[in-house]
Formats: structure tokens, C-alpha cells, sequence
């Protein structure tokens, strides 16, 4: 494979972009910006990595597919694509933005919105009690001032169970609509705000779906394929028992593994900044451990980096027996402490069969790509460091071949 300078200037702007999803296509009429994943990467990046390291009808792997940005990415550059995390909301997002709707499903979400913002605070206080969120997930939403928030969600949430299909489009606007008013919002919308909230995720998730629809069918001119676009919900370290993997195997992973002692709220939103709430898992219908460690591949802290290599180290051998040899692996990475950290990581890419590659056109530092962080939520357990949790490198490994 012949690696373009051009390519590599591409994707060392595409990791250096400060801007957010939502600025990347104004208006919110980018699919991306439907749920914002904690410590995401640009699809500026995941699109560079993708055109220099792959080929049109090849496929590209996400094992941590997070809010699904390979993934679609992949879609409209005209690869297929296989996502796959541990997290069932990871995988809910990833399919629900991914997939290509119907006109009909379009038409049924929105009525299903006019309908719920029409809808009396009397009966929103019913619904309230026919229809309560489950305990489990209320956490900080459970506050008083937050009592009109609740009635709506559950109102929503059970009157989404009447669409005649488009559940998941309506899910994703639910989600998209309670993380804009909610996650680390400093006081509680009114009920005024949250109904307009909702009507205006509905327009900008369908038009979103709509542009990325076109995008799509134009670059696989219509075809209609199965195999396209594929999500499962597992851990990496199971990744070499997919069938359909072992079947056909990858030209590229590009991804974004958990950060080593690095505190990520994944499954959870912040009210005020302070009380979490596990409540997306709810709006998105699914189920499964919401606990911090889960999806961290260990706690937070320098103590469990131990945990969290064996964990990475078991997910780079199962990767490297479904790319294909010599394919590569794109991955953006953030450390609580770098210095110890990043050669620990280094050493299990080695162990899995990866060689580095380095190239002078991306070097920022120490013969690698760095990158400030900015406003990316999650939280470093270690605060004296240098480059702590402000800053993630972009690493390029390739499998060694037979």
C-alpha cells in the first residue's frame, strides 16, 4: 500500500481539529452530532485514517465504536464496516445514527413528536405514574425541580412505544434531546424549553439522517447490502469469534480504546455538573451494567493500570487475528500519566504482532502525533502530570505478516 504524503497531511489535520462535531456541519446537520460520545474523535480524523489506509469495498473495524464515527464515516466513503463494543448503548448509537431510514419512519417520528408536545401536564404527570422511570436510572434527575423533566421523559418514552416502526430514530432524538438539556447543564430546563428542545432534535436528527441517507446511497449507488454496516454488542477480547469476521477479515481498525487511569463518564450523564444519572441507557431501551469500571477496562487511578493492560493486550491479540496481515490499526489514545503509561502499551501492541509506524509528516513530539485536548468529558484521576488528561497522541501500528 502506498502511503500519499497528502493522505498523511490529511489525517494530522483531521487529529490536530479543535472544532466540535456540531461545528463541523453547522445547523446540527451532521448525523454525528445527534449524541455527543464522551472522548470522541473528529470525523475529520476517522475519515483521513480511513482514505489513507483502506480501500473503497474494503472493510474497516471500530471495537470500541463509542457514538459509531468510524463506522459512518466508513459508510460514506464507500467501505463497509464492522463496530462493535461492550457497551449496549455504544452499539444502540452506532446502529441508530447508521442506519438508512425509510421516508415512512421520518413521517411517523415526527408525528410521534407533535403529538408529545402537545401533550397536558395533567396527563404528564400520569404518565409519570403508569409509566416511571425505573429507580435505578433516576440518580440526580430525582431533585424536585426536575419533577416536570421526569413527567416528560416518561410520556415520551411511553408513547414511543405506539410508533408503528422508527423506534430508534425516536430514541436517538430522546437521547439527543436529554443530553442537550440535562448533561452538565447548570439548572433544570423549563417544561417550555424541553418541548421545544424535542421538536428541535426531531427536525435536525431526521435532517441529518436524510443528508447522511443521500450521502450514503449516492456513494454505493443504491445498492442495497447487508453487510455494509454492522454492529454487535461484545468485548474485544472476543472480537476473533465473530463469524462473519472470520469469514472476511479487515483491512483497518481505526478507534478510540478506553483511556489507561482515565475517569469516563460513558453510560452516565451529569446533572449540574455533579449528580450522575444513568437515564440514556432507559431512553435508548437497553439494558446492562452501568457500573464506572465496565467500560473503563478497569477503575480510575494509577492503581489499576495492571487490569486495564492484561485487558488491552487480550483485545490487541483477538484484533489481530481479523485484519488481514500487514493491515493496519489507527488509534487515538489519552494517558493519566504518558511517561509510564504509553511505553506499557507500546510493548502490548508488540506482543499482539504490531509493528509502529512513524511518519515525519505527522510528528508533533517525541516522533509522534499530539494533541491538546479541548472540552472533551472525561476526567483524569491524576492531576500533576504534564500531559495528564490534557493531551492524546495518535498512534499507527501495522500487522506484522506470516
Amino acid at each position: 500500500m502506498t502511503i500519499s504524503r497528502n493522505g498523511l497531511i490529511a489525517l494530522r489535520d483531521g487529529a490536530l481539529h479543535t472544532g466540535t462535531v456540531g461545528q463541523i456541519s453547522r445547523n446540527g446537520r451532521s448525523i454525528h452530532a445527534a449524541y455527543r460520545y464522551p472522548a470522541r474523535f473528529s470525523p475529520v480524523f476517522a475519515r483521513a485514517a480511513i482514505e489513507l489506509f483502506s480501500s473503497e469495498g474494503e472493510l474497516v473495524i471500530d471495537p470500541f465504536c463509542g457514538g459509531g464515527t468510524t463506522s459512518l464515516e466508513a459508510s460514506r466513503c464507500g467501505r463497509h464496516s464492522f463496530s462493535s463494543d461492550l457497551s449496549p448503548l455504544a452499539t444502540f448509537l452506532t446502529s441508530a445514527k447508521g442506519r438508512i431510514y425509510r421516508d415512512e419512519e421520518y413521517e411517523a417520528v415526527t408525528r410521534w413528536s407533535e403529538q408529545c408536545v402537545r401533550t397536558k401536564q395533567m396527563d404528564l404527570k400520569l404518565a409519570l405514574h403508569e409509566y416511571p422511570i425505573p429507580e435505578e436510572h433516576i440518580g440526580g434527575l430525582r431533585r424536585p425541580d426536575y419533577r416536570f423533566i421526569r413527567a416528560a421523559l416518561s410520556s415520551w418514552k411511553r408513547s414511543e412505544g405506539e410508533l408503528a416502526f422508527g423506534f430508534d430514530l425516536a430514541r436517538l432524538c430522546l437521547l439527543r434531546v436529554g443530553q442537550r438539556m440535562l448533561d452538565l447543564r447548570r439548572e433544570p430546563p423549563s417544561l417550555d424549553e424541553f418541548r421545544r428542545g424535542l421538536e428541535e432534535a426531531v427536525a435536525q436528527t431526521i435532517d441529518a439522517s436524510r443528508l447522511h441517507r443521500e450521502t450514503v446511497n449516492r456513494r454505493w449507488q443504491g445498492k442495497r447490502n447487508s453487510q455494509r454496516f454492522m454492529t454487535e454488542q461484545i468485548a474485544i477480547e472476543e472480537l476473533y469469534e465473530v463469524r462473519r469476521l472470520q469469514d472476511r477479515q479487515a483491512t483497518l481498525a481505526v478507534c478510540s480504546p478506553p483511556y489507561p487511569g482515565v475517569h469516563t463518564l460513558y453510560p452516565r450523564w451529569q446533572i449540574e455538573g455533579r449528580r450522575e444519572t444513568t437515564i440514556p441507557f432507559w431512553l435508548a431501551g437497553v439494558t446492562g451494567d452501568t457500573g464506572e469500571k465496565t467500560y473503563t477496562m478497569g477503575g480510575r487511578g494509577t492503581a489499576c493500570i495492571d487490569e486495564f493492560i492484561d485487558l488491552y493486550t487480550s483485545g490487541m491479540k483477538s484484533l489481530s487475528k481479523v485484519l488481514q496481515p500487514e493491515g493496519h490499526v489507527v488509534q487515538m489514545v489519552g494517558f493519566s500519566e504518558p511517561r509510564t503509561q504509553l511505553p506499557r502499551l507500546l510493548k502490548a501492541m508488540r506482543e499482539a504482532g504490531f509493528h509502529e509506524q512513524k511518519f515525519r509528516t505527522l510528528q508533533t513530539q517525541e516522533g509522534r502525533l499530539w494533541r491538546k485536548v479541548s472540552r472533551q468529558k472525561w476526567y483524569s484521576a491524576v492531576r500533576s502530570q504534564e500531559t495528564s488528561g490534557a493531551s492524546e497522541v495518535v498512534l499507527i501500528h501495522r500487522l506484522e505478516g506470516p
